[in-house]
C-alpha cells in the first residue's frame, strides 16, 4: 500500500504495465456509491464494502467543539432531497436503493455496516465476484502486435 508502482515494472520513458489482483482490496464510505457507477462491478471474496449512515452537519446540541467533530453531536436525520438524489442515482446504476439504504440504517452513527457478499450481489452493489486468487484483468500499455 505504501508503494502503490512497484519499481520494477516501471518503465523508465513511458508508462507502466502491471496487474490487477482482487484479493484483499476494500471500499468504505462514498466508496460503494463511485464503484455503483461501473459497469462491472467486481469484488473478491475477502473483500470488505462498509456503508453508514450519512450526517447532513446539523448540530444536534449547541455543546459542539469548534474545529472538533463529535458524531455524538451531528444529525444523521436523513434529508429528503439528499435520499431522492442518491436514490436516483443507484436507480440509474442498477442498484436497489432500498437495500443500500436499509444496510446504511445498520450502521451506528459512529461506524460501518459491513455488507456481506451475498447482500452485496443481490442489492447489485457489486455484479461479479472473484476468489482470491482471481485476477480480474490486467492493465496493459502499448499494442499487443
Amino acid at each position: 500500500m505504501m508503494q502503490p508502482r512497484c519499481p520494477e515494472k516501471i518503465a523508465k520513458a513511458g508508462p507502466s504495465t502491471g496487474e490487477v489482483h482482487s484479493g484483499g482490496a476494500y471500499c468504505f464510505s462514498a466508496c460503494p456509491f463511485a464503484l455503483a457507477g461501473g459497469a462491472v462491478r467486481a469484488a473478491a471474496v475477502n473483500s470488505s464494502i462498509g456503508v453508514h449512515q450519512i450526517t447532513n452537519g446539523l448540530l444536534v446540541t449547541s455543546l459542539a467543539n469548534p474545529g472538533h467533530r463529535n458524531l455524538d453531536e451531528i444529525s444523521t436525520d436523513p434529508s429528503p432531497a439528499l435520499n431522492e438524489y442518491l436514490s436516483s442515482y443507484l436507480d440509474e446504476m442498477g442498484v436497489n436503493h432500498q437495500a443500500v439504504f436499509a444496510m446504511m440504517g445498520l450502521a451506528t452513527p459512529q461506524g460501518l455496516y459491513y455488507v456481506r457478499n451475498a447482500e452485496a450481489l443481490t442489492s447489485g452493489i457489486i455484479t461479479k465476484t472473484f476468489s482470491y486468487n482471481d485476477e480480474p484483468g490486467n492493465v496493459f500499455s502499448g499494442s499487443d502486435d
